[in-house]
């Protein structure tokens, strides 16, 4: 928490105690002092996952505190909060400590009134947020996931590789929800879209067909999947030169449904996102 200190600036006041207003000087100093903190834990080469985990839980307090003070909200909206937002929801998530990166909800909906749904900032710390509720409530993951494509449509365009980056989270959040019928369709059309938008032998594209092919075989139509895994290294032997890691995924995917081997959860998963 940040330490008390006695101001008479307007929007400065730190806590004088239980359910005092946070003050934006105070919440500044600490997420500078937790930078420093990391630095110099790094130089000493005493950064790790124990120590991370203890800055981010303290840093999440402390923006879970400013969230649920309504006056306070403003804070949250200045751009090196927001960094220090996303980063310790990612860093949580990571940590394998997702809930604490929940305890953040509110504080990013603030973020999200004063800076409006379409606003980048909003955009990507729903991004970031939905990626720690994916991990235990999927069914949340997916409106917020939502939420994200709708805003990033109206920000950049439906044909905005981010916005492919957004749609390949919701697809995994349906599938995660247990939702075959929508997965399968929005990996179909983001295949569709890859093809169109990259060329059908960019490595995005054929990591979106991947993803369609595993979609299909956690539906149970596994031999829908085969039929893409056959094309999908067919074409990826001719596009992909040397080792590359889509390929070694694809062919593996292949071997493994052609063996039988493997429960559902199986085939292995490409990343879609748009670089």
């Amino acid at each position: 928490m940040p330490e008390s200190t006695d101001s008479t600036a307007a929007g400065s006041a730190t806590t004088a105690g239980p359910g005092a207003p946070l003050g934006r000087e105070a919440v500044l100093e600490r997420i500078a002092r937790s930078r420093r903190r990391a630095a110099r834990a790094g130089r000493e080469g005493a950064w790790d996952d124990e120590a991370q985990l203890r800055e981010v839980r303290e840093l999440a307090e402390m923006l879970s505190a400013v969230g649920e003070q309504e006056e306070s909200h403003a804070i949250l909206a200045e751009a090196e909060v927001v960094t220090a937002l996303a980063e310790v929801i990612r860093q949580a998530t990571r940590l394998g400590e997702p809930r604490v990166a929940l305890s953040l909800t509110e504080a990013v909906e603030a973020v999200a009134a004063a800076l409006g749904a379409e606003h980048a900032d909003t955009l990507t710390l729903r991004f970031t947020l939905a990626g720690a509720y994916r991990q235990v409530e999927p069914a949340a993951a997916t409106a917020l996931y939502e939420q994200v494509v709708e805003g990033a449509v109206q920000l950049l365009g439906a044909d905005h590789p981010q916005v492919l980056t957004a749609r390949s989270g919701l697809a995994g959040a349906l599938a995660d929800a247990g939702r075959p019928e929508q997965t399968v369709a929005l990996y179909e059309q983001m295949a569709q879209d890859a093809a169109r938008l990259l060329g059908p032998s960019h490595p995005d594209a054929l990591s979106a067909r991947n993803n369609l092919a595993r979609a299909w075989e956690a539906a149970g139509q596994e031999w829908r999947a085969l039929e893409i895994y056959e094309d999908l290294v067919r074409d990826a032997e001719r596009a992909l030169h040397g080792p590359h890691p889509y390929l070694l995924v694809f062919r593996r995917n292949l071997e493994r449904l052609r063996s039988g081997v493997g429960e559902p959860s199986g085939p292995e998963e490409t990343d879609t996102a748009a670089h």
